[in-house]
């Protein structure tokens, strides 16, 4: 929730009937309003500005809950009351103790329900009795931190909460004097989910790098041990075509064409299946079935893989960033059927639904452990690295296997809206 404070002088009421005339009825903010009058000067200001608005207005005394959509007027000489009422409306958990001893004075209601503890508990208590929030180590460098430097601000710590076990807190720090006694106010946020999906991030990044240069490496190994080969070879045959030429050696020059023309072929295809690779020109489309089809055919004419494909009339449109990632995620999923599971059949069965497409790649294969394999956050493999490509265009990807028992691997897409 959202509080304004607004100030002013004896003479302030026409800047203040003006604003709270032309306040709206629900903003979702409370409005504190605190104006220079001498101490023993009473009041009415709260009646006034009732007049003008069609939000509660209250005279805020002693503790007081703040709500949205209203207003409360301050008295003269009642800072206490305003620094309360603020100290107890902070949805952030708020706690006050002394400097010296760290013995709580009062706790907002954030801080109970987050802490999961009950004021009577608190108040009274120091910190080192109830081991809130910080272990003893910590609470004293800490402590050092704050009378060396004053201020602190941000400060990331972990914490054991009594429930929820490990979590991450920003820890902040604000001295002040309360009744001439040196004080803290300290708040405490939580970061933990935050902290976690930096991680994954993080994570996910360096998965996808390492992906990269291993694609990059297989790349460069077909370069260098098949293109470049038959390069090289053609034009060491051609230095003999040459001499063959000078020496007039026709018998030798037949040879040698024949030669030179079976290695230009074997170029000629190695370019085209890398071309293929990196970039099938029947993915340039909008569906996504006819390319899998065209890639089923691919499968089976270069690696003898039967894979099945069941369209259940469904052709999902996809944008293209995501056609082309479930596009190759799927090539990588055949392969791996060829490769590991011990068969040569597969089946790719589509499915659409609620505006979301599931493409499932199945064998009758050996299988693994997928629940040991998906697991393991701190392996990583080929699955794990199409998993966090996947998240990253908002797509899940769902591995169920058992040994002797086959895989089922699922691709769920968000499809694209055709009216956009």
């Amino acid at each position: 929730m959202t509080i304004v404070g607004i100030g002013g002088s004896a003479g302030g009421l026409k800047a203040l009937r003006a604003f709270f005339e032309a306040l709206p009825k629900e903003t979702g903010t409370a409005y504190v309003v605190v104006t220079h009058l001498p101490p023993e000067h009473e009041s009415h200001l709260a009646e006034l500005l009732q007049a003008y608005t069609s939000i509660p207005v209250k005279q805020a005394t002693g503790l007081v809950p703040v709500e949205r959509d209203h207003a409360y007027v301050i008295r003269p000489n009642q800072d206490r009351d305003l620094f309360s009422m603020l100290f107890h409306a902070n949805p952030i958990p708020t706690a006050l103790t002394r400097l010296d001893n760290a013995l709580f004075l009062d706790v907002n209601d954030a801080y109970l329900q987050y802490y999961e503890v009950e004021r009577q508990d608190v108040i009274g208590h120091t910190a080192e009795e109830l081991n809130l929030p910080l272990t003893p180590a910590e609470r004293a460098r800490v402590h050092a931190k704050v009378l060396e430097e004053g201020i602190i601000r941000n400060l990331e710590l972990q914490i054991q909460h009594p429930s929820r076990g490990t979590r991450t807190i920003l820890l902040s720090l604000q001295p002040i004097t309360i009744e001439g006694a040196e004080a803290v106010i300290a708040t405490s946020t939580d970061i933990t989910e935050r902290v976690h999906t930096e991680r994954q991030v993080r994570s996910v990044a360096s998965n996808l790098t390492a992906s990269d240069q291993t694609e990059r490496h297989r790349i460069s190994r077909i370069l260098h041990d098949d293109l470049q080969q038959h390069i090289f070879a053609v034009k060491m045959q051609l230095a003999f075509l040459a001499e063959a030429i000078e020496k007039n050696d026709f018998e030798g020059l037949k040879l040698d064409l024949s030669q030179l023309d079976k290695w230009l072929t074997q170029a000629i295809a190695t370019t085209r299946q890398v071309s293929l690779e990196l970039s099938p020109p029947i993915l340039h489309g909008e569906g996504l079935a006819e390319a899998i089809i065209w890639l089923a055919s691919q499968m089976n004419e270069q690696y003898g893989l039967e894979v099945g494909v069941h369209t259940n009339g469904v052709n999902p449109a996809f944008e293209e960033d995501v056609r082309v990632l479930i596009f190759q995620s799927l090539r990588e999923l055949l392969f791996n059927v060829f490769k590991h599971s011990g068969t040569l059949k597969a089946n790719l069965t589509f499915e659409q639904r609620d505006g979301t497409a599931r493409i499932t790649v199945s064998d009758g294969g050996k299988g693994f452990d997928s629940e040991v394999i998906m697991g393991d956050g701190k392996t990583t493999h080929g699955l794990s690295r199409m998993h966090d490509r996947l998240f990253l265009l908002g797509c899940v990807l769902k591995v169920k296997s058992e040994s002797n028992k086959g895989t089922y691997i699922t691709i769920e897409a968000p499809v694209k809206d055709i009216m956009e």
